[in-house]
Protein backbone atom coordinates (compact mmCIF):
# COMPACT_ATOMS: atom_id res chain seq x y z
CA UNK A 1 0.00 0.00 0.00
CA UNK A 2 0.99 3.71 -0.51
CA UNK A 3 1.20 6.02 2.14
CA UNK A 4 -1.94 8.26 2.97
CA UNK A 5 -3.39 11.06 4.55
CA UNK A 6 -6.29 10.19 7.16
CA UNK A 7 -9.04 12.19 7.23
CA UNK A 8 -10.46 12.37 10.93
CA UNK A 9 -14.23 12.72 11.15
CA UNK A 10 -17.27 12.98 13.76
CA UNK A 11 -20.96 13.72 14.20
CA UNK A 12 -21.76 16.95 12.58
CA UNK A 13 -23.91 19.03 15.81
CA UNK A 14 -25.65 22.32 15.96
CA UNK A 15 -23.98 25.75 15.27
CA UNK A 16 -22.65 26.13 18.71
CA UNK A 17 -21.15 22.99 19.13
CA UNK A 18 -17.56 23.05 19.57
CA UNK A 19 -15.88 20.17 18.52
CA UNK A 20 -12.33 18.05 19.99
CA UNK A 21 -9.22 19.38 19.06
CA UNK A 22 -6.89 16.42 17.78
CA UNK A 23 -3.36 15.38 17.12
CA UNK A 24 -2.76 12.63 14.26
CA UNK A 25 0.80 11.17 14.97
CA UNK A 26 1.60 13.97 17.74
CA UNK A 27 0.92 16.51 14.86
CA UNK A 28 -1.98 18.87 14.66
CA UNK A 29 -4.27 18.43 12.19
CA UNK A 30 -4.13 20.15 8.70
CA UNK A 31 -7.03 22.02 7.08
CA UNK A 32 -10.08 23.97 7.65
CA UNK A 33 -12.80 22.10 9.49
CA UNK A 34 -16.12 22.14 8.90
CA UNK A 35 -19.25 20.24 7.11
CA UNK A 36 -17.74 17.05 4.78
CA UNK A 37 -20.11 16.86 1.77
CA UNK A 38 -18.99 13.64 0.65
CA UNK A 39 -19.93 11.77 4.11
CA UNK A 40 -22.77 14.47 5.85
CA UNK A 41 -19.83 14.40 8.76
CA UNK A 42 -17.89 17.28 10.45
CA UNK A 43 -14.74 17.04 9.16
CA UNK A 44 -11.88 17.66 12.01
CA UNK A 45 -9.26 17.80 9.46
CA UNK A 46 -6.37 15.77 7.84
CA UNK A 47 -3.36 13.88 8.85
CA UNK A 48 -0.27 16.17 8.65
CA UNK A 49 1.83 13.64 6.95
CA UNK A 50 1.02 10.85 4.56
CA UNK A 51 1.21 7.61 6.59
CA UNK A 52 1.72 3.92 5.97
CA UNK A 53 -1.87 2.89 6.41
CA UNK A 54 -1.57 -0.61 7.83
CA UNK A 55 0.07 0.12 11.70
CA UNK A 56 -0.71 1.38 15.10
CA UNK A 57 -1.45 5.58 14.72
CA UNK A 58 -1.96 7.59 17.81
CA UNK A 59 -4.75 10.26 18.31
CA UNK A 60 -4.07 12.39 21.32
CA UNK A 61 -7.23 14.60 22.34
CA UNK A 62 -6.34 17.81 23.19
CA UNK A 63 -9.10 19.38 23.87
CA UNK A 64 -12.56 17.60 24.47
CA UNK A 65 -15.65 19.61 23.04
CA UNK A 66 -19.06 19.72 23.78
CA UNK A 67 -19.50 16.35 23.31
CA UNK A 68 -18.31 12.67 23.48
CA UNK A 69 -18.73 11.26 19.62
CA UNK A 70 -16.88 8.64 17.76
CA UNK A 71 -13.86 9.32 15.78
CA UNK A 72 -13.95 7.97 11.90
CA UNK A 73 -11.03 7.25 10.09
CA UNK A 74 -11.11 7.76 6.50
CA UNK A 75 -8.35 6.97 4.29
CA UNK A 76 -8.08 6.35 0.09
CA UNK A 77 -6.23 3.07 -0.40
CA UNK A 78 -3.77 2.94 -3.09
CA UNK A 79 -2.08 -0.03 -4.25
CA UNK A 80 1.78 0.29 -3.83
CA UNK A 81 3.36 0.23 -8.06
CA UNK A 82 4.94 -3.36 -8.32
CA UNK A 83 8.89 -2.91 -8.72
CA UNK A 84 9.79 -4.12 -12.26
CA UNK A 85 13.54 -5.49 -10.57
Amino acid sequence: METASFDLLTVKRAATATYPALEFAGKPLNGAPGGDAISGLYLLGSSAESRDVVGSHVINVVSRGSYNDDIVLRVSLKRRAPSLA
